[in-house]
């Protein structure tokens, strides 16, 4: 992914029930790049990677906010951690069918909008499917994202 998009790529988990936590990250090689690090903290309801994990548990079932999120399989969100920043996320499921993390992009707007930005959702949407399938996910098993 990070080869592929050339923009900075993270991985989050869920942790202490309402926060998330990056515990992978590989900064772009770009000169304008964003970049939170390893060992970032934030609520999970706040920015793409955290509302990507959200959407797939069962408390936010009947929240509409994700409704496209679990039809889609991906999030996006401008701005709202880093002001002109844009992430790209889509959520991690284990062999259970349960949500573990996300795999998340971002990168500034002027680079990931338009064509780009459509590239950049197939490839983060790939990625989340090998880590997945890694760790034993096969889609039947996801009830949640099926209703």
């Amino acid at each position: 992914l990070w080869d592929d998009t050339d923009e900075t790529v993270a991985l989050f988990i869920a942790a202490d029930g309402n926060k998330k936590i990056c515990i992978e990250e590989l900064q772009s090689r770009q000169a304008l790049t964003f970049t939170r690090g390893v060992g970032f903290t934030e609520d999970l309801a706040t920015g793409a990677s955290g509302k990507a994990m959200l959407a797939f548990t069962p408390s936010s079932r009947e929240n509409p906010e994700f409704e496209d999120v679990r039809r889609t399989g991906i999030c996006v969100s401008e701005g709202e951690i880093i002001e002109g920043a844009v992430a790209i996320a889509a959520p991690v499921f284990d062999r259970d069918g349960s949500v573990k993390g996300s795999v998340c992009i971002f990168g500034p707007a002027v680079r990931l909008a338009d064509a780009r930005r459509g590239e950049c959702i197939d490839r983060v949407k790939q990625a989340s499917e090998a880590i997945s399938y890694a760790l034993g996910y096969t889609p039947a098993v996801n009830r949640l994202a099926a209703e």
